[in-house]
């Protein structure tokens, strides 16, 4: 699964970025201001997150699974995710700001 994976979210970032030229004249006006080499090349820059987005994504639901970790939602707001997990075992929320 992991590998399989890996190697789509490989592939397919490899395509998106030999495609950015394509990509990007989707986005571009013909005849208009913008300077389609600068867009390609940040198109050439940013299109690689495809892949690390991917990972986290698939490495995070692998560990869910096999509860080895919280949820990814749980870990980007701890002191919320605290008051939650006291207010659910019967105690009082840490911070009614999160609530």
């Amino acid at each position: 699964m992991l590998t399989m994976g890996l190697t789509v979210l490989g592939a397919g970032t490899v395509l998106a970025v030999a495609a950015a030229p394509a990509l990007t004249s989707l986005y571009l006006e013909q005849g208009g201001n913008a300077d389609s080499e600068l867009t390609n090349a940040f198109a050439r820059l940013l299109l690689p997150e495809i892949f690390f987005y991917g990972v986290f994504a698939l490495l995070s639901a692998i560990l869910a699974r096999q509860s080895r970790s919280a949820r990814p939602s749980r870990t980007l707001w701890p002191a919320r995710s605290a008051a939650r997990r006291s207010a659910s075992r019967g105690g009082t929320a840490v911070c009614n700001r999160f609530s």
